[in-house]
């Protein structure tokens, strides 16, 4: 009986990690063809110099040197430049971004073909370490999808990541 439940425990693991295997192979073939489609720019690497809010902050770019850059697709709560005075949760975006740039030992950007830039800000999709922080952003409850189009990069993930937070009650959410 034991034999069994162990075959049958077997099988359903490596039926897991089939599955996991499909997961990661369709994830990297998605962001593959985001790049491919011309929506998108390839990465670049860009070193920090300020983070301005939880959706804009400057950096020396190879691009265009030192250049402001909105984030792609999301909005954070806003902090006035004028007043000082944040939106609600509009600190803690900053603080969130502020904390994940700083930390990060690598931080690119690809920026959006799709569409032009925001006043004098370039429109772009930040990477630190990796990790892709726009959709970050709106996983974790800092950001919502305003400015989102369909045709934009990654508006699916973004979808997905605005779902989650809101399921969970985070951030803006709350």
């Amino acid at each position: 009986m034991k034999s069994i439940m162990n075959k049958q425990k077997a099988s359903q693991l490596i039926l897991l990690s089939k599955a996991m295997l499909i997961i990661i192979a369709l994830l990297f073939s998605l962001t593959a063809c985001v790049q491919s489609s011309g929506l998108v720019s390839e990465k670049e690497v860009v070193k920090l110099i300020r983070v301005v809010d939880g959706d804009t902050a400057y950096f020396i770019t190879p691009s265009f040197g030192e250049v402001s850059v909105r984030f792609s697709g999301i909005n954070t709560p806003e902090i006035n430049p004028k007043t000082g005075q944040p939106e609600y949760y509009g600190v803690e975006a900053k603080n969130f971004t502020n904390k994940i740039l700083k930390e990060a030992k690598l931080i690119e950007i690809q920026w959006d073909l799709t569409q032009d830039k925001s006043g004098d800000r370039e429109l772009g999709i930040i990477f630190a370490d990796g990790i892709n922080l726009n959709i970050l952003l709106v996983q974790e409850g800092y950001a919502d999808l305003r400015y989102l189009k369909d045709h934009m990069p990654y508006a699916k993930e973004y979808k997905v990541a605005q779902k989650k937070a809101q399921a969970m009650k985070i951030g803006i959410w709350k």
